[in-house]
C-alpha cells in the first residue's frame, strides 16, 4: 500500500495509482528545512464525499525526479523567492538551492497524467537540448501531459 486516505479509506497501491487518481490535487507543500525529503506535498482528496488533505513526504516521489540538485540552502539569501515559505506556491524556483528540486518535482506531480482508469498513455519525448524544466518528458516511466514535443 501507497497511501490511505485518512477520511473515506480510499486506498492507493503504488504511487502510479496514487498520482494517476483524476480526484487527487497537489495543493501545497510544507517545507522541512532541516531535511528536504521529509517536507510533505499536501493533496486534496477531491471525491464530493471526502475532500480531505492526505499529506506525502517528499521521499515518496524522489525517484521521479532526474534532475540538477544543489547541496546548499539558499533561504533568506539575495537569491531566495521564499516560495518555500508559501505553502501554497507551486511555482517553480530558479534559485540553485537545495530546495529548488522539490519545486521541479511538483511541476512532475502536477504533470502526470490523470489516466482516469483508462490506463497508461505512452509519453512524449522531447529533444535533449529542451530546458531541464521539461525533464519530466522524458521519463518513460509515467504518464503525463506536458504537450511539450
Amino acid at each position: 500500500m501507497f497511501k490511505c486516505c485518512t477520511l473515506c479509506n480510499r486506498v492507493w497501491d503504488d504511487r502510479h495509482a496514487f498520482l494517476s487518481d483524476e480526484h487527487l490535487a497537489l495543493n501545497g507543500y510544507q517545507v522541512n528545512f532541516h531535511r528536504p525529503e521529509k517536507g510533505l506535498f499536501l493533496f486534496t482528496h477531491t471525491t464530493c464525499d471526502c475532500n480531505t488533505t492526505i499529506a506525502v513526504e517528499v521521499e515518496m516521489f524522489v525517484g521521479l525526479f532526474h534532475g540538477q540538485r544543489y547541496d546548499e540552502a539558499r533561504t533568506g539569501l539575495e537569491d531566495c523567492t521564499g516560495k518555500c515559505l508559501i505553502k501554497n506556491n507551486l511555482e517553480p524556483c530558479d534559485a540553485h538551492c537545495k530546495f529548488s528540486f522539490i519545486r521541479d518535482l511538483m511541476a512532475i506531480i502536477n504533470d502526470y497524467e490523470k489516466c482516469g482508469g483508462g490506463g497508461l498513455k505512452p509519453p512524449e519525448r522531447v529533444s535533449e537540448e529542451k530546458s531541464n524544466r521539461n525533464f519530466a518528458c522524458q521519463l518513460a516511466d509515467i504518464c503525463f501531459r506536458c504537450g511539450n514535443s
